[in-house]
């Protein structure tokens, strides 16, 4: 097994030339057992971390109801082809309407379960919705842009 510059031995380095698209496309490497446990592991898998209300959806200000929830043009496509390369969609939303009293988690909840059947049906599933339900004057470190979601 080579030696990466680290001194790391890195079993994938075995085939192909380090840093080109050439070692992930050789079949060899692709079907190799070691990098197909890793590449199932979701520690390593590559993601697209997406904010709703202004990327996914129109934002209206609070969105909690169904027909308030407007899809941006072609964020459902855009996704799906994020999805067909291997992203993990995850999305990841302030949701302080609910901190403010405007409206329940549940409203919020049943709002996610449509929207992330709508993802689903375009080809584009999601692996999680993660939400800051807090009021901005409460002290928490979840709301973005602090990585408390991530």
């Amino acid at each position: 097994m080579p030696k990466a510059k680290n001194g790391v031995r890195h079993h994938f380095q075995k085939w192909g030339k380090k840093g080109s698209d050439t070692f992930l496309r050789n079949q060899k490497f692709v079907s190799d057992p070691i990098f197909q446990k890793v590449v199932s592991d979701p520690i390593f898998r590559k993601a697209a971390f997406l904010d709703r209300d202004g990327v996914i959806n129109r934002d209206h200000g609070y969105v909690f109801r169904r027909e308030e929830f407007e899809f941006v043009e072609g964020v459902l496509a855009g996704c799906a082809r994020l999805a067909q390369r291997g992203f993990a969609l995850v999305v990841v939303t302030n949701q302080s309407g609910i901190g403010r009293g405007m409206y329940a988690e549940s409203d919020f909840l049943r709002l996610t379960d449509w929207m992330t059947g709508q993802f689903a049906r375009a080809g584009a599933p999601l692996a999680a919705v993660y939400h800051c339900p807090h009021h901005p004057d409460e002290s928490c470190d979840c709301p973005k842009p602090a990585p408390g979601m991530l």
